[in-house]
């Protein structure tokens, strides 16, 4: 028997309330198709000053698996997906831009590789042939790296 990998999504968000719908219908749609044992999902505010934390705090009411870290002022994205990271417990993580220029189902992809070396130092990444885009699936190339 396979076994299911635990997932964490990391989303790093600022001043993202005009998006943040499209980043919950794909989140939805992951839950209801994804082949993982368990799923977190955090979201880290890097100081917004519009409607994001208000929109995430209300996806937290129909989404149990919802995280919010939230900072007052603005650290920048390398801060709070570090903090992030740090704040997940699942052993494999994903961070995802909250315009989901990546679409989630492109990691179901790394999932097969996941079930047969639960625990193993095995990366997915997803690299750009194309040099300068990202997230376009018929450009993208997936691999797995050997940490």
């Amino acid at each position: 028997m396979a076994h299911l990998p635990e997932l964490a999504l990391i989303i790093p968000v600022f001043n993202e309330e005009q998006r943040i719908a499209k980043t919950f219908n794909a989140l939805r749609d992951f839950l209801k198709h994804a082949k993982i044992s368990r799923l977190d999902i955090v979201f880290v505010d890097d100081g917004s000053r519009d409607g994001t934390v208000r929109a995430i705090q209300q996806f937290q009411g129909e989404c149990s698996s919802v995280r919010l870290i939230s900072y007052p002022d603005n650290r920048g994205k390398g801060f709070v997906v570090r903090k992030g990271m740090l704040a997940a417990s699942a052993p494999y993580r994903l961070i995802l831009d909250a315009d989901m220029s990546t679409p989630l189902t492109e990691f179901e992809k790394f999932i097969p590789f996941l079930e047969k070396a639960p625990g193993k130092a095995e990366v997915p990444s997803l690299q750009s042939r194309k040099r300068g885009t990202v997230g376009n699936s018929e450009k993208d190339t997936l691999s797995l790296r050997i940490l």
